[in-house]
């Protein structure tokens, strides 16, 4: 094995790891996309298959991600090539890596989009917190950003532009902190929105959408949509999971490490859910 252990960053500790893994897994789609999808296929019937893939689908899929990136500790470009090699596998897996940085490349493009038009609406709120003209609602900041193509573009290049200075600082400088950083404040976000429905009286009726069980609204398209949200959830098939793995000690359990993520990625998941529906 021709891996690169002295030379390589691994992280401090694995509670880090999965803090930094989990926190990469609670992006836009649990927030956003989970919350839609479990109001209209059947609210708790949906969250069941949804829990369900997580445990038998994404669990395995994730282990299987790490384990060659674990294995190898180089990055996805290297560590397949490397692979087929020493299996003396078929030269067309080498295409398998170029595959997932194309997946990886168009999932990014929709977040960046979805997180710059939500860069703008907390703009625009906290402009109007601050004395401006008022908060604008979502619809109005959508028609205004499809009109001017310059905002279009800054917002998700604004977007983009955090995670870039933080990966450029390395792991121990850059992901480690921000990942202790950005998770506690994302949950006490999510609780402080959850109060604030509360305090509306809307709770009653987000939690009544979210653990009505209606099977009949579930359906096949229900279960598919549960299927690829687990996997979009975990970003599996997109390259990152690879990248935080390719950092593991060579020793790590990666079992329990999986658990851990799914653990974290599904209960903020839910609170997401609970706050937002």
């Amino acid at each position: 094995m021709t891996g690169r252990p002295d030379s390589t960053e691994t992280w401090s500790g694995n509670a880090r790891f999965v803090a930094a893994a989990g926190g990469a897994a609670i992006g836009l789609g649990s927030l956003w996309r989970l919350p839609l999808l479990a109001a209209d296929h059947g609210g708790s019937a949906f969250l069941a298959v949804y829990l369900l893939a997580l445990l038998l689908l994404g669990l395995p899929l994730l282990i299987a991600e790490w384990l060659p990136a674990r294995r190898t500790r180089l990055p996805l470009l290297q560590a397949y090539p490397l692979l087929v090699r020493e299996a003396q596998a078929a030269p067309a897996w080498r295409l398998l890596p170029w595959l997932v940085l194309a997946a990886c490349l168009l999932l990014l493009g929709q977040l960046a989009l979805v997180g710059g038009w939500s860069l703008a609406y907390l703009a625009s709120s906290a402009y109007g917190a601050a004395g401006g003209p008022g908060p604008e609602s979502p619809a109005r900041v959508f028609a205004a950003l499809a009109r001017a193509p310059l905002p279009l573009l800054l917002w998700p290049a604004l977007f983009l532009a955090v995670p870039l200075l933080v990966s450029a600082r390395g792991l121990r400088r850059g992901l480690e902190p921000a990942a202790l950083l950005a998770l506690p404040l994302v949950a006490l976000g999510l609780l402080w929105l959850l109060l604030g429905v509360a305090g509306g009286h809307g709770l009653a009726a987000g939690l009544g959408l979210l653990l009505g069980f209606d099977a009949g609204a579930l359906g096949w398209r229900g279960v598919l949509a549960a299927l690829a949200q687990a996997a979009l959830t975990l970003l599996l098939a997109v390259g990152a999971m690879h990248a935080y793995a390719a950092r593991l000690q060579p020793g790590a359990a990666l079992p329990r490490l999986a658990l851990g993520v799914l653990l974290l990625d599904s209960g903020l998941a839910l609170l997401a859910a609970a706050a937002l529906l």
